[in-house]
């Protein structure tokens, strides 16, 4: 069993939240993608300003 820290845990979430933000500064443009409007962090926290979706998630698109 391997045992991990909470601050290696957070590391590992941090590093996982800016690589989702660098796929979405790449697909910047695409009509088929959400667009990331702007991104910050207070502390532990981050935040993401995206693009409104008019017709609601996927799950539920008619």
């Amino acid at each position: 069993m391997v045992k991990c820290s909470n601050e290696k845990m957070r590391l590992m979430a941090m590093k996982d939240i800016r690589y989702e933000i660098a796929c979405l500064v790449a697909l910047r443009g695409h009509p088929n993608i959400c667009q990331l409007m702007d991104h910050f962090d207070q502390g532990n926290v981050v935040f993401l300003a995206m693009e409104y979706a008019e017709h609601g998630d996927l799950l539920h698109f008619d």
